[in-house]
């Protein structure tokens, strides 16, 4: 599937405007500015173009999900192998490791299965470009 595809699927009822003589059009901005998770358009139409034509990835983490983790690795980020989630033993519980470069691995706290990171596989081991972080 293309981004272009993946454009076309999301477009709703509120993306349907009435121009100046009543006539009905799609607003395909408002869609492509959905599926990228972005409130403005690209600097120009050709880069728009571009990326419509790439295939579709969808995004792993949400905006929070995402803020989060890139705070807590900036300061070392080019020393990060991968990133995974991990189920806890015997507890319904999930955590977030970070495997770092030639150092310890960091463990950050726990939370209740399927609440946090939903789209993360568990202990599928994930680059940082992959997370779009």
């Amino acid at each position: 599937m293309t981004n272009f595809e993946k454009c076309r699927q999301e477009f709703t009822i509120k993306d349907t405007l009435l121009d100046v003589e009543g006539e009905e059009y799609i607003d395909f901005c408002t869609a492509i500015r959905r599926v990228r998770g972005k409130k403005v358009c690209e600097p120009s139409c050709a880069e728009c173009y571009k990326w419509l034509k790439k295939e579709y990835k969808p995004q792993i983490l949400d905006k929070v999900e995402k803020r989060y983790l890139g705070n807590i690795i900036r300061p070392f980020r080019d020393k990060v192998e991968y990133i995974k989630k991990c189920k806890s033993p015997a507890v319904q519980k999930e955590y977030i490791g970070i495997s770092i470069k030639s150092d310890s691995n960091i463990i950050l706290p726990s939370f209740k299965e399927n609440s946090m990171y939903k789209k993360m596989k568990p202990y599928k081991k994930y680059t940082l470009k992959e997370l779009g972080i």
